[in-house]
């Protein structure tokens, strides 16, 4: 279990400010974005497992979840990056209870690892994110929503034998099996997808 309390923070972070909201038409400015007395107040609990079922098989797993939250007020000042300067400030904006939104505050997964034959392993994985909440400025002050949940899942196998005294192995993975293209961030220029399914494959000789 964990509690953080991070109080009297100052961030700086940067951006793109659209004056008249018409997308795409040229007028869009760089700015940076000074936010101060920023308090975010972190609690939660997280746990791992590994249980090697019989020689042959294995599993792993974990569960994290959390509560990551501003307490309190801050404040803003939003400059032009290059004229420096202020086009927007703000005093006193009451941000308590606003959901953090870097990262999602509830994941989970579960993995196998399991032994065919002498030398050749097959493994796979799934994983789940919940409670991520959708992207928040030093204006917001009311919650705003959550991203979809998603899980995805990878499979790989690997096959190594022996060359004398030394040893060659094969890999290959299949990452988002399902081809899943969900929303996984949200920032202040958009969404940002998962990748779909993808491929790999190496060859390590070990010597």
């Amino acid at each position: 279990a964990y509690v953080t309390d991070w109080d009297n923070r100052t961030i700086l972070s940067g951006g793109l400010r659209d004056p008249n909201g018409i997308p795409d038409d040229g007028d869009e400015i760089n700015v940076n974005i000074f936010e101060r007395g920023v308090r975010q107040y972190h609690s939660g609990a997280e746990l791992d497992f590994r249980w090697r079922v019989q020689n042959w098989l294995t599993l792993q797993g974990y569960v994290s979840g959390g509560s990551w939250v501003y307490r309190g007020s801050s404040s803003f000042t939003v400059y032009n990056d290059d004229t420096n300067q202020i086009i927007e400030e703000g005093e006193g904006q009451n941000r308590s209870g606003i959901k953090i939104s870097t990262a999602p505050q509830f994941t989970s997964g579960l993995g196998v690892n399991a032994r065919i034959w002498q030398g050749f392993t097959v493994d796979g994985n799934i994983n789940y994110q919940a409670n991520h909440y959708r992207f928040t400025d030093t204006r917001t002050t009311e919650n705003p929503g959550r991203l979809q949940p998603y899980s995805l899942t990878d499979l790989g196998a690997t096959y190594e034998f022996d060359l004398g005294s030394n040893e060659l192995v094969f890999r290959a993975n299949v990452f988002n099996v399902f081809d899943e293209i969900r929303i996984q961030q949200m920032d202040r220029f958009g969404f940002i997808n998962t990748n779909g399914r993808t491929y790999n494959a190496s060859v390590k000789y070990k010597f």
